[in-house]
């Protein structure tokens, strides 16, 4: 399929699905296809498929120098393997070509728990994921609601732990495999269903508008969790005063622990989690109580991973080499510098989170 810039992946969900096909798309309809894809890419269907970036086929690409390329494995190797990860550091993208797969139904939803339940839910969870297929893709989240009237009486103002889960596959199957989550005492919320593959965003069911908020995020890429870092984690969030508002685990793995490393400049090898945190707040000196808990959270997590951070999980205040530098084996890192030197050699595209040239390098 080919997308043009500017699209989200709503437009591009909607294009494939009479076909009986999906694209690699994140959790959430609103986000935009390339710069997603640029920075690797992990959604609903990555442990099965792999990242986002590896269904890229050829790239638009306008290079700073101004020349228009179309690039693919036959043309520009080189610069078709740092795109599959390297952010916007080498161009503008006006188009790209991607790759489709064959999904017409998954079965999904979420499962909630009241926030008393957060460490058997988790320790669980880190359990249960040991066994589940390639097939399935899930997320652990501890969520603390606002007090809105639109909300549930038994969400609104709460702090619960949540599962969510796609399964593709027929919904016998799926729901065989997600009975271990689901038969935690009785939940709060069970959403599971089959659904149409037009309307995953309904098992994230993540806010199509955001609050006119400020806000700070971190997040760490771990090889395995243990039971010291739940606890960890849980301390915290279990607090109604940590000022964060989401904490979610990502569960990765799957196909991508058989990718190797140097296939493109996205890798994800040996990440199996990601953790991620998020604090808001209407006023900027109100979020500085949800970026200590984050940290605090952050800090207690020992890196174990090739890669300590994912390119599409930082925010704009991670902006920075060392911060960046992190998303990358070292020898990775090494090969988009080179790139860097041979495309982009001022660094005109640095308004992001950039590799700078050698030259520019500290």
């Amino acid at each position: 399929m080919r997308i043009e810039a500017g699209l989200k992946w709503a437009q591009v969900i909607e294009a494939a699905h009479p076909f009986g096909l999906a694209p690699l798309n994140g959790f959430a309809p609103t986000v935009g296809v390339v710069g997603y894809l640029l920075g690797g890419g992990y959604g609903w269907l990555v442990r099965q498929y792999g990242l986002g970036a590896s269904s890229i086929r050829s790239v638009d690409l306008v290079t700073a120098d101004g020349r228009l390329l179309l690039v693919n494995e036959q043309s520009y190797p080189d610069l078709f393997w740092g795109l599959r990860g390297g952010g916007g550091n080498f161009g503008i993208v006006t188009a790209l070509e991607v790759a489709l797969y064959p999904v017409k139904e998954v079965f999904g939803g979420q499962v909630l728990y009241s926030i008393e339940q957060g460490k058997e839910v988790a320790k669980t969870y880190l359990d249960w994921v040991e066994t589940v297929p390639v097939e399935l893709t899930s997320a652990f989240r501890i969520i603390h609601f606002p007090p809105l009237s639109h909300l549930p009486p038994l969400l609104s103002g709460k702090t619960v732990v949540m599962i969510a889960a796609c399964y593709n596959g027929t919904a016998e199957d799926g729901a065989t495999l997600l009975r271990p989550m689901r038969t935690l005492g009785t939940p709060l919320l069970d959403t599971f269903t089959q659904l149409p593959y037009s309307q995953v965003a309904a098992i994230a069911n993540d806010p199509v508008k955001s609050l006119p908020h400020y806000y700070y995020n971190d997040h760490r890429a771990m090889q395995s969790l243990t039971a010291s870092d739940i606890d960890a984690i849980v301390e915290v969030m279990a607090n109604p005063a940590s000022g964060i508002s989401v904490l979610e685990i990502r569960h990765l793995g799957g196909v991508l622990a058989g990718i190797p490393e140097d296939a493109m400049a996205a890798s994800m090898h040996d990440v199996n989690f990601n953790v991620w945190a998020l604090t808001t707040a209407p006023e900027i000196n109100m979020l500085e109580t949800g970026k200590e808990s984050i940290t605090k959270i952050i800090q207690a997590l020992k890196p174990d991973a090739s890669v300590q951070a994912l390119l599409n999980s930082l925010g704009y205040n991670d902006v920075g080499p060392d911060r960046t530098r992190a998303a990358y084996t070292v020898e990775n890192y090494r090969r988009l510098v080179e790139l860097k030197d041979k495309y982009d050699s001022q660094n005109i595209f640095r308004f992001n989170h950039n590799i700078p040239p050698s030259q520019h390098e500290g």
